[in-house]
């Protein structure tokens, strides 16, 4: 934890101070002390939620998130059999959108084959 919040306040003093000493001196090179800074503190803000994310998912098993008998599909079926009877299915625990038509558009027409 304290990695990621010393980079964000290294980060930030770089995103502030490029631009002001720019701005005092003219000189351009500390716009690159901007851009480095902007990295740093965006780095630094993915890697304290990386952290926050991993802390909550300590101690979960992936038996307990994951689905137990999932679907899979023959290697024998085409790509628009695929999406007519597996992607377009909703699973059980989803409820159907209304009005769906199944291989219709919404105006009723039906829909080409892939």
């Amino acid at each position: 934890m304290w990695a990621d919040r010393a980079g964000q306040v290294f980060g930030w003093i770089c995103v502030v101070g490029g631009p002001y000493v720019f701005f005092l001196t003219q000189d351009l090179s500390w716009v690159w002390t901007f851009l480095i800074g902007w990295f740093i503190a965006g780095s630094a803000t993915a890697e304290a939620r990386q952290a926050v994310l991993a802390g909550r998912l300590r101690g979960i098993r992936a038996s307990q998130v994951m689905t137990p008998d999932p679907d899979t599909v023959p290697g024998s079926i085409t790509v628009s059999e695929f999406i007519d009877d597996y992607l377009l299915r909703a699973p059980p625990e989803f409820p159907r959108h209304r009005g769906r038509r199944g291989h219709r558009d919404r105006a009723g027409h039906p829909r080409p084959r892939l």
